[in-house]
């Protein structure tokens, strides 16, 4: 997976399973659909982040018997309501998060001074607008905002 440009964080041993907390497929996404089927072998998975990349109905159709998914993120992909509603029904104790625009490309956590930048995927408009992981967003939709880190 890792060689098709996916990218695991958080791999980790309890009771004796290999479990990845999350597993990112992002636009250097090379599987397809296909690569798809290596993602459904990861038998203790539980977020999949899939940021950007061209996956349709047909890829995440491979994920439907997944039940130890607790999250999926589908971000700016070709999924489409019909294949979304189809994975919703096979995996019902999951949390899909779906949408369809485009992504600035960050994770965060918020605080009572902003939310603070945790990560920023490579190539991602914030990645462009030079935002970097620990910076704090403290208002959007300014021409100017204070940076503190």
């Amino acid at each position: 997976i890792v060689r098709l440009g996916g990218a695991e964080r958080l791999r980790y041993r309890v009771e004796g399973r290999e479990v990845v907390g999350q597993l990112v497929i992002g636009r250097q996404w090379k599987g397809g659909d296909d690569g798809f089927r290596l993602v459904a072998d990861i038998r203790y998975l539980q977020t999949l982040s899939v940021h950007g990349a061209a996956v349709t109905d047909a890829g995440i159709a491979h994920l439907k018997g997944m039940a130890a998914l607790q999250r999926i993120e589908l971000y700016g992909t070709k999924v489409t309501r019909r294949g979304l509603e189809e994975l919703k029904k096979a995996l019902p104790r999951t949390d899909i998060d779906y949408r369809r625009g485009a992504l600035l490309g960050v994770q965060g956590i918020g605080g009572s001074d902003g939310a603070r930048i945790t990560y920023i995927a490579p190539g991602s408009a914030a990645a462009k607008a030079g935002l970097k992981a620990l910076d704090v967003i403290v208002e959007i939709g300014r021409a100017s905002c204070r940076e503190r880190v």
